[in-house]
Order: structure tokens, then sequence, then C-alpha cells
């Protein structure tokens, strides 16, 4: 008992003692450190002020929501089956296999347009809508410098049908669609923005492109299909990806409205390509072809040579000025030119500013009717009489190529086409207007000798 008192008596002596200590010496202490300037303190971290007062503004975006869009233009698009024969020397045997693409319908009572390389070669047609119905396809025109047909099918009431946007009005950024049949998967729609314009996918086959780029996925049977803006206006024909797999990795092409728009009107009223053109040759402006100049500007088109008895000339453009807007439209390079000029006619006309021994110019050029036509991988031009003293009554020359065997025929002179005396490039054209392929070709070389190339 007397034990559990000592314990006791121990216990409560050590509480007062603890409680003496903690009330008159370590209150005190907490008491002054609350009275400390923070800004005597030393610290290695120096402390930068902030608010966390946040602006109170809404955003301009509005939600991206492409449902009302796809649900529209899924019903102008249409699956293309192409039927070719493919055969086999090896074995005297043939063999059928299909080609899938897509079209785009343009008109209530059914003309559609696609890519050429999706009908190319046919010995059938199979046009399938969005509802499942099916029809057969007819090629009314085909033009395949620019890739494009355009085939016509019966429907028996009318159809719904693409409107044409300005393809010169997009922008790079913009958000855009493609529809189309992309690995036999009907009335796909994916979404991407536009990532460049004027660009040329092959700098090294002597064709002048200007495709718009987006990164809206595409595969093989989108071809032919829309590029739609977000107001469902048809911006551009899907015609190829860039790829090192075969299959979509990021950048697909597409042929811009404005030259689709060019492409159909003149092939159906005129049954070819009406082109317009300025009348100059020259180069892109980059830093290193402007040191090779000798010019300071590093954007736009320098003209080397200007065509005589052409809008060029006549509006006197001259070798060393440096077109840098046509129409209000920046050049920087000769696709951005190209793509403008190629929705123009002869006749049209364009407001070019250029850049002469440093002072900023402006002209109006009458659009004048091209002297070349691009037939069987070559460029052939028309020599006028009295502009060469080679050819004093006038010559069809083989101007370029896109094919390495035929270069040994630069400059050599065209007498005839499949047979057909050809006296100038409306002589090719006709030709060419009749859809049959080019089969020969009677040249002659510069020192005289004739001879026929067979295709």
């Amino acid at each position: 008992m007397r034990k559990i008192a000592n314990t006791f008596g121990i216990a409560i002596v050590s509480s007062f003692l603890s409680f003496v200590l903690f009330y008159f010496f370590v209150i005190p202490l907490l008491d002054n450190a609350q009275h400390i300037d923070a800004s005597s303190i030393e610290s290695p971290y120096r402390v930068i002020p902030t608010t966390y007062d946040y602006p109170n503004v809404s955003s301009m975006l509005e939600p991206t929501d492409f449902v009302e869009v796809a649900n529209d233009v899924v019903n102008k698009v249409v699956h293309i089956k192409s039927i070719r024969t493919i055969n086999s020397t090896w074995y005297r045997r043939s063999s059928s296999a299909s080609v899938v693409g897509s079209g785009v319908v343009v008109s209530p009572d059914g003309y559609i347009i696609t890519n050429y390389h999706v009908i190319e070669d046919n010995n059938g047609l199979e046009v399938t809508l969005n509802d499942n119905r099916t029809f057969n396809g007819k090629i009314v025109r085909a033009n395949p410098d620019t890739d494009l047909a355009i085939l016509k099918i019966e429907p028996e009431t009318p159809l719904p049908y693409m409107v044409f946007g300005n393809s010169d009005n997009t922008q790079i950024g913009e958000w855009v669609l493609t529809v189309g049949n992309p690995l036999n998967l009907n009335s796909t729609v994916t979404a991407g923005i536009i990532s460049a314009k004027s660009r040329d996918s092959n700098l090294r086959d002597n064709k002048n492109e200007a495709f718009i780029q987006t990164d809206a996925a595409v595969n093989v049977g989108n071809s032919g299909g829309a590029l739609v803006n977000t107001r469902g206006e048809l911006i551009g024909i899907n015609t190829k990806i860039s790829t090192q797999t075969g299959g979509y990795v990021g950048y697909s092409f597409a042929i811009p409205s404005n030259i689709v728009r060019k492409v159909f009107e003149d092939l159906m009223e005129y049954g070819d390509i009406q082109k317009g053109i300025l009348g100059v040759v020259g180069n892109s402006l980059t830093g290193k072809t402007a040191e090779q100049l000798n010019v300071d500007d590093t954007e736009g088109f320098y003209i080397s040579d200007v065509f005589p008895d052409t809008g060029a000339s006549q509006a006197n453009l001259k070798s060393g000025d440096i077109i840098k807007t046509i129409d209000g439209n920046k050049i920087n390079k000769y696709a951005d030119l190209h793509g403008h000029l190629f929705s123009k006619r002869p006749g049209d006309q364009v407001n070019i500013s250029y850049k002469r021994n440093g002072q900023l110019k402006e002209v109006v050029v009458t659009l004048t009717k091209s002297v070349t036509e691009t037939f069987g991988g070559m460029e052939i031009r028309e020599i006028k009489p009295q502009r060469n003293e080679n050819y004093p009554d006038g010559a069809l020359t083989i101007a370029n190529v896109s094919r390495s065997y035929l270069a040994k025929y630069l400059n050599y002179q065209i007498l005839e086409i499949n047979d057909i005396i050809v006296n100038n490039i409306d002589d090719v054209r006709d030709i060419k207007r009749k859809n049959e392929g080019i089969k020969t070709v009677k040249v002659q070389s510069p020192e005289g000798e004739q001879f026929t190339l067979i295709y």
C-alpha cells in the first residue's frame, strides 16, 4: 500500500514540474518566434512573388463537333469498284481483279468526279451509293495529266450532291474531314487539319503539282473521295499519301477544289483543259538560289525569261523581275504560282505584284493560251513561224520528258502521232481528246534523221 502511494506521489510531482517548465519556458519561445521578421532570415532560395488571380476571359473557340457535317457528306460520296482484266503471257490465261476507290457526286443527275487512276484500264465500273443502291458507271471524260475523271450514273431520283468550296481561302491549321472507302470500309470519315498548301509531293517527276496536304487519315480506297471543310463544302479530291510502308503514316494529299472545278468544267464544255499561261520561266527563290542569282529576296518566283506574244511580254515583265503575289496570294514557290494559274483560262486577267531593282510594282496580266501539251511522257511545245531559224515554218518539238528513256529525244521535232500528221498543238489536243492513248510517234532529229517511236 505504501509503494502505491509513493508511485502516485512521484507521478503528481512529475506532472507539476512538466507544466511549470512548459508554461514558463516553451510558451515564451513560441511567442517570440511568431514576431520574427521573415526578411531578416537568409535563404539560399530566391522567392518570386506571384498571383493566383486568373483573368476572367472566356475562350473564343467553339467546341469541335463534326456530327452534323459528317452525316451530310457521307451521302454525297460513292464507292467505286473498277474491274480490270489481268493477262498472263506465261500461262496464256486472263483473270479479273478489282480496284476499289471513291467518288464525289457533284450534280443531282448523277455526275461523279474521281481519280483517273481509280478507273484506268477498266472493263466495268460498279458505283454504290451510301444507301447501298448500285449502278453501272460510264466514263464521260478523263484527264490522266491531272489524275481526274468524270463518271455518270443514271439514278431514278435526284441525288444529294457536293457543293464546291473555294480552296484558295483554306488556311493551314483549318479543320477538315476526309470521306471515302479506305480498305473497302464504306463511308469512312476521318478528321485532321490542313498541314500545308501548294505542296508538290514529288519534285523529281517533272509534274507541276499544288496539293493540299492534311494529316487526316487516308488509305487505299480513299482515292477520288472528298476533302471537305467544316461547312461541308468540297475543298479537294483525295489523291495520294506519303508513305514508306504502303499504308497511311501521317500525311495525305488532295487536289484543290478550284483546280478540280476548272478541270470538270473544261472537260465538260471543251473536251480538254484550257490552260491560261503568263508566259514566263524561272526559279523559286530560296537562300541558295538567291545567292546564286545575286538577289536579296529569298521568297518569290524569279523570272529568267519571258516568251514573246504572251501576256507577260505584253505587260512588260522582264527577266530579273521577282513575282511576289498573284491576285493577293503570296508566292513562296512555283507550286503557289502554278496552282493559282491552273484554275484560270486564256483571256482571264490576274493582278501581279513584282519586284524590280528593289522597287515593288503592280501590273494586270491577261493570260494567253498555252503552247505546250503533255502527252506520252513528253512535254510538246509549239514553235511558231519566224521564232526559230531552224524551224522557219513552225514545228512541234519535245521540250521536256518525264520518262528517262525519252531524254535522248529532247529537241527532236514531232511529225506524226499515231500515224496522224501534227502541225500545231491543237492537233495534239485533238488526238488526246479521243482518249485512245499514244501508240507511235514519228520524230525527226536536228540532223534530219526520221524514225518512229513505238509505245
